[in-house]
C-alpha cells in the first residue's frame, strides 16, 4: 500500500501530502482480513483480498481521506442457514485532525461547564506524529458494513420452525400446529 502502487507500507506520510490530492492504492491479504474478522457475521471468502483506493490530502492540519474499498466474504444466512456470497464495496472518508488540536480544544471547552459532555463525547478521528496508518479506519468502515443478520436474498423463506426443512426448496410437510396466542385472553375482557 503506498503512492500510486501497491506496497507493504500503509501509511501516509503528512509531507506528502498538499491541497491536491494523492493518491494511494493497494490491498489487504486474505491473511489480515481473516485475522481483522474472528468474531465477525461474515467470513473472507478464501484468496479475497480487500481493495483499496484512497486520495488524501491536507488542509492547513486537518488530512482529508477519501477513496474506496471492496472485498467478497461468505455469510450464513440468518434465515436458512446456507452461506453465501456476500461482495462489500464502499465509498469511505475521513477528516482526521492533529491529536494536540483536539486536546486543546478540550482545554478551551472545560473553561465552560455547559459543553463538557460534548467534548468528552467527541469521535473526531486523531493523528499523531508524521505518518497516519489508515488501517484501524478501514477496518473499521469494513465491519460497519456488515449487516447484523444477513439474507441470501430478499425472498428467502427461512427454515421450518417445526422439523428444520430448508422452505426455499420444498413445502413443508408439518401439520400447523394449534397456537393459541399469548393475547387472546385480552379478547375475552369487557370494555365498559
Amino acid at each position: 500500500f503506498g503512492r500510486g502502487k501497491a506496497e507493504n507500507s500503509l501509511m501516509i506520510r503528512l509531507k506528502d501530502l498538499s491541497v491536491d490530492d494523492e493518491e494511494y492504492r493497494g490491498t489487504f491479504p486474505n491473511a489480515w482480513l481473516v485475522t481483522e474478522f474472528g468474531e465477525a457475521p461474515a467470513k473472507p471468502k478464501p484468496g479475497a483480498e480487500l481493495a483499496v483506493i484512497l486520495r488524501a490530502s491536507k488542509q492547513e492540519t486537518t488530512v482529508l481521506i477519501s477513496g474506496e474499498m471492496g472485498t467478497e466474504l461468505v455469510a450464513t444466512c440468518s434465515r436458512c442457514l446456507s452461506d453465501f456470497a456476500l461482495p462489500v464495496e464502499s465509498n469511505v472518508s475521513f477528516a482526521l485532525i492533529p491529536k494536540a488540536d483536539l486536546i486543546l480544544a478540550k482545554k478551551k471547552v472545560d473553561e465552560s461547564d455547559t459543553a463538557i459532555v460534548e467534548a468528552e463525547a467527541s469521535d473526531q478521528d486523531t493523528y499523531t506524529g508524521g505518518t497516519i496508518d489508515p488501517t484501524p479506519l478501514l477496518r473499521e468502515q469494513l465491519l460497519l458494513l456488515l449487516p447484523e443478520y444477513p439474507v441470501c436474498r430478499p425472498e428467502c423463506k427461512g427454515l421450518c420452525a417445526g422439523c428444520g426443512g430448508d422452505l426455499n426448496f420444498d413445502a413443508c410437510a408439518c401439520a400447523p400446529k394449534d397456537f393459541e396466542s399469548p393475547f387472546a385472553a385480552l379478547k375475552k375482557l369487557k370494555m365498559n
